[in-house]
Parts: C-alpha cells; structure tokens; sequence
C-alpha cells in the first residue's frame, strides 16, 4: 500500500474513531472487495488500521463479485459456492485479525454483497440460483447482511450483456429483491441470532 493511501486511511480511521466517542451508537460498516480465498492485502489493511485506531467496527460486508478467471475458474465452481467461499475465508482471516487486538468478530459483523446477473468480468454470472443458495447459507451461519449490487440491475434485459439497468439474465423484475426481501426481518433469522428460549 502506497504511504499516501496509507495517510489517508488513516486519518479516516481516526476520524471514525472520534465520531464514535462523541456519538456512541454510530455503526461503521466497510465494504471490500474479495476473492473466493478472502479480502485482498489492501483489504485487511484498512480493517486493521481502523482496529488500531480504535473503531468499533460493527461489520465488514464483502464485494463478492469480479474475481477474474485466474482467482475463480469458471470451470470448477459457479458463483453461489464461490461466494461462499470468500465469506468463509474472510470470516477466518477476520477472527485472526480480531483476536490479535483483543476483540472478536462474529458472523453477524460478516456481509456478502454480489453483484447480481451477469458480472463486469463476464464469464461470471449470479444467478437466481446463486442467490438462494447464498441465502441459505446466510441463514445457517446468521450473516448480519446480504445485499446485492445493485437494486437498479434487478430487471431482465438482454442477455449476457452488462448495463447499470439490467441483470442480463431473463429473470423477472424484482426477481432478486423478492427473494431476499425479507432477509433480516425474518422471525426465524431472529430467532437464530438471538439464540435459544431460555425457557
């Protein structure tokens, strides 16, 4: 990482940080990119620096999306396994991470963001299928936020092709969203994060 990217996070590390000593509740979420083996070197930097800094962060969502044929060949997994894969691997990396300045980090602190449809690297496609799967997993480990990238691509289009404004998949309108709608507000998800009845 260059020193002038270095100085710049940071300073924004210690900017989070004073925020948050004058306004306690203030939740800091970072969103990084990803490969299936987990955050880049870039990515566990900013986290680190902020955990130096003495930021709380409340979570860390991963851009599962565009790894490139070399970190995720088509050929051996499509790409609801391989998100799977990154927030696996981030979650481990972010438990030793963690650890090594005294906190814990659980899977409610862990995100998964794809990019939904046909991806800029265009061998990758997020399908439907994909979703319900990560949506699956999601639920068994209690993940603390699935989202997609981004809300404005979920309508059919043509396909293969990629635009701000379509899925390039033949996938309905609102396909995604419907699906993931009430990811979060689910009383069975609640249940799970708050853990058994004491009764």
């Amino acid at each position: 990482m260059r020193d002038r990217h270095r100085a710049s996070l940071e300073l924004r590390s210690q900017a989070f940080s004073r925020l948050q000593s004058r306004f306690p509740a203030l939740e800091v979420w970072f969103t990084l990119p990803v490969l299936p083996q987990g955050l880049t070197r870039e990515g566990l930097e900013v986290v680190n620096l902020a955990l130096e800094a003495g930021v709380h962060l409340a979570g860390v969502s991963v851009m599962a999306m565009d790894y490139g044929d070399s970190a995720a060949p088509p050929a051996l997994k499509s790409m609801g396994p391989y998100a799977i894969d990154a927030a696996e691997a981030t979650k481990g990396q972010l438990d030793a991470l963690f650890a090594a300045h005294g906190q814990s980090f659980g899977w409610d602190q862990l995100g998964v963001t794809p990019m939904i449809g046909v991806n800029d690297v265009t061998s990758e496609t997020f399908s439907l299928a994909a979703a319900a799967l990560l949506e699956t997993f999601a639920r068994d480990r209690g993940l603390g936020l699935l989202s997609m990238w981004s809300l404005g691509r979920d309508n059919p289009g043509v396909l293969g092709q990629v635009t701000a404004t379509h899925s390039g998949l033949a996938e309905a309108s609102g396909s995604f969203a419907t699906l993931w709608g009430d990811y979060g507000s689910d009383p069975v998800l609640q249940a799970a994060a708050s853990g058994p009845d004491p009764d």
